[in-house]
């Protein structure tokens, strides 16, 4: 079987699974920008922030 190498990943990166279950549910239920000082930003803001 032949391994494909993926040399572009300026274009885009592979995401980790908790990445995406984190980012799929903040841009359904959460969908303020975090930058905002608005309720809706506010609210998306934690689970947004890098640890």
């Amino acid at each position: 079987m032949k391994e494909t190498i993926y040399l572009d990943h300026a274009a885009m990166t592979p995401m980790a699974p908790e990445v995406i279950d984190v980012m799929t549910k903040a841009l359904n239920e959460n969908y303020g920008n975090a930058s905002s000082i608005h309720q809706l930003g506010k609210k998306n803001r934690g689970p947004l922030s890098i640890k």
